[in-house]
């Protein structure tokens, strides 16, 4: 069809892509070409996609030329058009479906992805070619004549998920990632998109997560439970996680990058790698990084970045605690965030079975307690040698919050109250605690009818907002973050920190009530301990016997 192109026999190009050059000149050499790429006009680019199946039917070939031209410029004359065109229409290309890799017409649409929070399910649905992302979207389209596939072009609806503790932990620190983020992409697109989608995102941690994509007419059933997976359904991303550190959230690498992941999707750029390295950063050293990825100061575009979010730096360090308390009361019922999981109403499963199994009843004696004094300070001190993390988890406990949920229920209803767990509830008008308290079954009932309807009803009738915090021991204070800290300075009055500890394993608990935690005077605004104040109520809580045998349920 083509003249046979006399060209170079080297390529410093090929050499320059670690591409294997004799066995591409091989492949060329059979469709009849011999060439430098560089000097090979479009026109005749398509001639080798054209004869690609035949001259390298196992492909070979096929990716690396891919590759080449994805590097190389363009300039298409009227020759390359109508070659291109001839390509749209006959042509084939180098795809996978599933596990299945093999030449597929064009025509029948062929796709390749765009970023790394496309479900995996997804990707398996369709046949994708293997292309670099960094010389755009817009060029690989036209160079291929593909489509893409991208997460903000599927349609994602969550059936069901299990959700993590202390999620609005990891939230916080995202939160705090963002004005840095967005500094990037300012820095290389004064004019970015998706600051507002940047603004509202939420994670979900999670540990599975049931879904079904839409593209088109295809859905897709999702299931996701690999460690990093992630599912962007709106403003809502829902990602799978083996647990969350509660100082250092993002200091695990796979959570990092798939956090990273998610950000740059919602941007619609690929700086993963740079948001990633934000992501490991410690808060305070951010800015010089940032400062070493644009390769010049970033105050400036960190300062942009913070006003686009409305965000200002004493935001990102922590919330300030203030005395005031607000008289604004609950709104009228709003509808739920985006979450479709059915609200589990009944008794909080047991994630664990080596623990005893919680009583079905339980007895609560007050007792007197003596504040405990406030934890010491060290001003200076030089370790002789740092304890890496590895020696010490194993002595580090981890409370089982369902089961020190559970227990406060237990505890709520020997006191003639009536609680509904809602600490599984995501989103910015969830309630920022883990159970609200009722002082009548009346009362109880219409919330709960309200809430499978899907709306919040008249939050007057709680009595108590209790964020419930279980700790291995009875010393050292509890954090609250996010939703929580937002709640605890609305609700004041009404809002108490429950610090449960269990003092004879399967026989005892201890819980510490603290109510309006921030109306006093803590060393860190957000951290409480309710040991420390003699207006905290102290409970003996043990499990109620019949004769010799013990109530208990799993």
């Amino acid at each position: 069809m083509f003249p046979r192109p006399a060209v170079a026999t080297n390529s410093p190009l090929l050499q320059k892509l670690g591409i294997n050059v004799d066995g591409f000149r091989l492949a060329l050499t059979r469709a009849g070409v011999c060439m430098n790429l560089d000097d090979l006009a479009w026109e005749r680019c398509y001639e080798v996609l054209l004869r690609l199946p035949e001259s390298s039917p196992q492909g070979d070939g096929a990716i690396p030329f891919y590759r080449m031209l994805a590097e190389k410029e363009e300039d298409i004359d009227l020759d390359a058009v109508h070659a291109r065109n001839e390509f749209q229409t006959s042509g084939k290309l180098w795809a996978r479906l599933g596990q299945e890799h093999k030449y597929r017409d064009v025509s029948d649409k062929v796709f390749f992805v765009t970023d790394a929070t496309v479900p995996a399910a997804v990707v398996n649905a369709f046949p994708i070619v293997e292309l670099p992302k960094r010389r755009g979207t817009e060029k690989l389209q036209r160079v291929f004549c593909i489509q893409v596939l991208r997460a903000a072009d599927i349609s994602i609806e969550v059936a069901d998920h299990i959700a993590l503790a202390r999620t609005e932990v990891l939230n916080d620190a995202v939160e705090k990632l963002k004005p840095f983020v967005l500094a990037v992409r300012f820095a290389a697109n004064p004019d970015a998109t998706g600051i507002l989608r940047l603004k509202k995102m939420k994670i979900v941690a999670c540990s599975s997560v049931k879904a079904v994509a839409s593209l088109g007419d295809t859905e897709i059933p999702i299931q996701l439970e690999k460690i990093g997976e992630s599912l962007i359904c709106g403003e809502t991303a829902y990602l799978i996680v083996s647990g969350i550190e509660t100082e250092s959230p993002l200091d695990d690498a796979v959570t990092a990058d798939s956090i990273a992941n998610i950000l740059a999707s919602v941007l619609q750029v690929d700086h993963t790698n740079e948001f990633a390295r934000l992501a490991t950063t410690r808060h305070d050293a951010r800015q010089q990084v940032l400062s070493l990825i644009l390769q010049h100061d970033g105050g400036e575009p960190l300062r942009r970045a913070r006003e686009a979010l409305e965000m200002s730096e004493e935001d990102e360090i922590q919330p300030e605690m203030r005395t005031v308390r607000p008289t604004v009361p609950p709104g009228p019922p709003v509808t739920l965030p985006v979450v479709k999981t059915p609200v589990d109403l009944g008794a909080t499963p047991l994630p664990s079975t080596q623990q005893p199994s919680l009583p079905a009843g339980v007895s609560s004696q007050r007792l007197d307690h003596t504040p405990q004094p406030s934890a010491t300070t060290i001003p200076f001190r030089v370790r002789s040698e740092r304890t890496h993390r590895g020696n010490v988890e194993h002595v580090r406990g981890v409370t089982d919050g369902a089961r020190c949920e559970r227990l406060a229920i237990l505890h709520e209803t020997e006191q003639g109250r009536f609680p509904v767990p809602v600490g599984s509830i995501q989103g910015d008008q969830a309630f920022g605690c883990d159970v609200l308290s009722f002082a009548t079954e009346a009362d109880r009932a219409e919330f709960q009818v309200l809430l499978q309807q899907g709306t919040i009803g008249n939050l007057e009738k709680v009595v108590r907002f209790i964020e419930v915090k279980g700790r291995r021991t009875e010393t050292g204070p509890v954090a609250l973050e996010g939703n929580q800290l937002r709640e605890a300075r609305r609700r004041r009055e009404h809002y108490y920190i429950y610090r449960v500890y269990e003092a004879a394993e399967g026989e005892e608990w201890r819980i510490a009530a603290l109510k309006n935690p921030l109306d006093y005077n803590w060393p860190e605004s957000y951290k409480v301990d309710p040991l420390q104040r003699t207006e905290a109520e102290l409970w003996s809580v043990r499990v109620v016997r019949d004769g010799n045998q013990d109530k208990s349920t799993s």
